[in-house]
């Protein structure tokens, strides 16, 4: 798709993209937030809504808000999109543009490393809809060929899986959807624009769980799709009918995280490879996943894709679930909790949370295996989060 350049810098995009004024009146550093569910009326607004539905005019705040289209813009130009859309949450991002982009009828080919939630979505829910679903691994490209042979209507996947941080070969798959003429949609929660921007790889739509990085302070639930102009008005239709639109107290709460997004990221990266150099020198830790080491299965993709760092660390220790599950109950530092991309740090055992639905056959399968925990992160200083570590450590030995 045609790539948007940002006037400024991702940084300075991050804090100054998509101000709106109020009037004449005095001009906030900090926008306002349009509460007002309704807009007064002329016979303007009437008319565009009339022609086009309301795409000029405010007039109710589940179509358009200020607050709202505000921080659109922003992400929009972060990541280098024409448009976006935001939602009340990542679920809601998910599921109404996989429904919106997909007709009754039509086929979707996904991986078979997603959200635990999306992954249930997709097996139990989405042909109650009339769409049929076909997994795939994600580095099988082979596999994705095949399935995707049968005119399907989009590919979907995880830029970097939850939580096995497989990557997917952005440019390879979006070549070949486009090949059959299909679109290429990508939830890139875990990689947010700092570390990789998936509609340069020739994706047509990002999403995002906004609650996640984007926001970054685990007081908002958000989502949000970007891409170009005419796709994101099919999704933008939809979400109004299904009444998914994000608040503008929440979309507040969400340019206020934006504007420290590039550091935050690059704070929680850093972090992560110096947890991870730790976690990989302790032999109380089986296996360790992280885009930085030489072991990831994914390392030559990652240089090819020029994926910025990580700061998810996936690592499995020795002991099983019930030790896994003892060593987070242990970190005082480091929180237990399900969430991540904060500032905070967390951790959880995906089979107790995120992949909580899926069986454990599939965990299996997915390389979810006991004693397998997924650490977010945060902004700490890192010499603290290595004494949590070694402290949760010695209490399970």
């Amino acid at each position: 798709m045609k790539q948007i350049r940002p006037q400024f810098e991702l940084s300075t995009t991050a804090v100054s993209q998509g101000r709106r004024f109020a009037g004449s009146g005095p001009r906030p550093i900090v926008d306002a937030i349009y509460t007002s569910v309704n807009f007064d009326l002329d016979d303007d607004d009437y008319r565009d809504i009339q022609e086009t539905g309301g795409e000029r005019s405010w007039y109710y705040s589940r179509n358009r808000n200020p607050t709202v289209e505000s921080v659109e813009e922003k992400i929009a130009a972060l990541e280098g999109a024409e448009s976006a859309v935001l939602f009340s949450s990542g679920m809601a991002a998910i599921t109404t543009t996989l429904l919106s982009l997909v007709p009754p009828g039509g086929i979707l080919v996904a991986a078979e490393e997603l959200y635990g939630e999306t992954s249930a979505f997709l097996r139990q829910q989405f042909s109650d809809f009339g769409r049929t679903v076909r997994f795939v691994a994600v580095d099988d490209l082979a596999g994705w060929k095949r399935a995707l042979a049968d005119s399907p209507s989009l590919l979907f996947v995880e830029s970097l899986s939850n939580p096995m941080l497989r990557l997917a070969n952005l440019t390879a798959l979006a070549s070949l959807a486009h090949d059959v003429g299909a679109k290429a949609v990508v939830d890139a929660t875990f990689t947010p624009p700092p570390m990789l921007k998936p509609l340069e790889h020739g994706f047509d739509v990002v999403l995002h769980s906004a609650t996640k990085y984007l926001n970054g302070h685990s007081d908002v639930t958000a989502g949000v799709a970007s891409g170009d102009k005419e796709t994101i008005d099919v999704v933008r239709q939809s979400s109004v009918v299904f009444g998914s639109t994000l608040l503008p107290q929440g979309a507040a709460l969400l340019d206020r995280g934006l504007k420290t997004l590039v550091i935050r990221t690059e704070r929680a990266c850093l972090n992560a490879e110096i947890v991870t150099d730790y976690l990989e020198s302790k032999s109380e830790v089986e296996a360790v996943t992280h885009p930085t080491i030489s072991s990831y299965a994914d390392k030559d993709l990652a240089d090819e894709l020029g994926l910025k760092g990580a700061a998810i660390v996936t690592f499995r220790v020795r002991g099983g679930d019930d030790r896994a599950a003892q060593l987070v109950a242990g970190l005082s530092v480091i929180h237990e909790a399900s969430s991540l991309g904060s500032v905070e740090s967390l951790a959880c055992l995906p089979s107790r949370t995120s992949h909580s639905a899926v069986s454990e056959g599939q965990r299996q399968q997915l390389g979810i295996l006991p004693g397998t925990i997924r650490l977010s992160v945060g902004i700490e200083d890192s010499s603290d989060l290595l004494e949590d570590l070694e402290a949760a450590l010695e209490i399970t030995s």
